[in-house]
């Protein structure tokens, strides 16, 4: 749930940096007619080309990047109420029984276990990736966020790399199957999550992987004849 409410917080932040972004540029237009304006009123000229659309626009682009930053705001305390719950069950995870065990709470019973909670800093197809792997494992999760956008990735590591699959062609879920598993195949080979990255964004090819990071075209045709075989087609 977490990585969900951070990857929804990612959108909403991009979308409302998208939204700044264009109010600014609009702002500069309608300063540039202002100025303009100005500059031909001084001459005795009339400026006739002014466009008062451009004034409306502006605040349509404001009230929009303002109720995206309400939502961003709301997505925000629930990151960090998140992270709060994750500490909090790292503890309880880590507490150790008292002379009257049955009033403790221990979930870690043998020694030399080891548990580990962290947030961290990931990229953009880690985060995808993981969040459509949780999916795929926990019935309370969801992947409607991650999905389509992780599919074009893949489906442009795909094209990069001349590979006859697409993932496009492919339903739901089939896309998250075959997608976890590509993903679980990529981060077996190259070992960290930035070399993952650099293959998907095109830095990388397949064909410059050698050794134990080599995967070939055949291997990534096998995950989907072996993820959609059972499944209908979109």
């Amino acid at each position: 749930m977490g990585n969900e409410i951070s990857l929804e917080a990612n959108l909403q932040f991009a979308k409302y940096d998208e939204l700044q972004a264009k109010a600014e540029e609009l702002r500069a237009d309608i300063d540039d007619c202002d100025e303009r304006e100005y500059e031909l009123s001084k001459l005795g000229e009339i400026f006739e080309s002014r466009d008062h659309s451009l004034e409306v626009k502006h605040r349509k682009l404001l009230a929009e990047a303002e109720s995206a930053a309400k939502k961003l705001d709301v997505l925000m305390c629930d990151v960090q109420a998140s992270a709060s719950l994750i500490k909090q069950i790292e503890q309880v995870t880590l507490t150790k029984s008292e002379p009257k065990p049955q009033e403790s709470l221990m979930l870690i019973v043998q020694e030399g276990h080891e548990l580990r909670l962290a947030l961290e800093e990931t990229t953009h197809f880690h985060q995808l990736s993981e969040v459509c792997e949780n999916a795929e494992i926990y019935e309370c999760a969801s992947a409607n966020s991650a999905l389509a956008a992780r599919s074009q990735l893949l489906d442009k590591m795909l094209e990069d790399n001349a590979s006859p699959q697409r993932m496009f062609r492919l339903n739901k879920e089939q896309q998250l199957l075959v997608g976890n598993q590509i993903a679980r195949l990529l981060m077996s080979r190259l070992r960290s999550w930035e070399r993952v990255d650099s293959l998907i964004s095109g830095k990388i090819r397949l064909g410059e992987l050698v050794g134990l990071e080599s995967i070939s075209l055949k291997e990534l045709s096998e995950v989907f004849t072996n993820n959609t075989k059972s499944l209908p087609r979109a």
